[in-house]
């Protein structure tokens, strides 16, 4: 029953089990979305992998063979200049995405103020849409030094509004608007909030 109570006030309407049902299918869209996302980064992972285990495998087979190392180590050098940073920004690609994991696909997250949901997650890169149906790639080394909030997995929210006041208004007056937003809060049937801050 809790399922379908989403506003937890002993009944469940027909909307919110509409409601309900329309999550769980969201849900589901979610998870097979995910798990193909998952299963091409793990796959491009193996890549990487395989592509570090062959270099790996060339070093040793040059020591063996006992090729001139300075001259290799020159060849290397001049070979880190322009991958360099592309090997560091796969790196911290890798470590953000499967170490902190911030995000699935469908959740809503907010990135420096702006509302996105996630489409694709990749190993490299992120695929959002924006509310206004704007599509955004994001390279995920960029997304690891900003602050990303993952609204789908935070729990009950709540809004926050601020009234301002006539200096002329009475503390009689407030307190009457007071009790007057308990007693609509605090209503039978009222579906929209939960508890009553104030």
């Amino acid at each position: 029953m809790a399922v379908f109570d989403q506003t937890e006030s002993g009944e469940a309407t027909r909307f919110e089990l509409a409601r309900a049902i329309d999550e769980v299918y969201e849900e589901r869209w979610s998870i097979v979305n995910g798990v193909h996302g998952h299963t091409a980064m793990v796959s491009r992972l193996d890549g990487m992998m395989k592509a570090i285990i062959a270099s790996f495998t060339l070093l040793c087979a040059i020591a063996v063979y006992k090729v001139d190392m300075k001259k290799f180590g020159q060849m290397l050098a001049f070979l880190m200049i322009p991958f360099g940073d592309t090997l560091k920004s796969a790196f911290s690609a890798v470590i953000f995405i499967i170490t902190t994991h911030p995000y699935d696909v469908g959740d809503r997250v907010i990135i420096e103020g702006t509302h996105y949901f996630a489409q694709n997650v990749g190993l490299m890169a992120t695929q959002f849409r924006r509310m206004d149906g704007t599509i955004m790639y994001a390279p995920n080394y960029v997304l690891a030094g900003q602050s990303v909030a993952n609204i789908r997995r935070t729990p009950r929210q709540a809004t926050r509004y601020e009234l301002h006041f006539d200096a002329k208004t009475t503390s009689a007056q407030i307190g009457q608007l007071r009790s007057r937003i308990q007693e609509y809060l605090g209503r039978p049937g009222q579906r929209d909030f939960a508890t009553i801050h104030t």
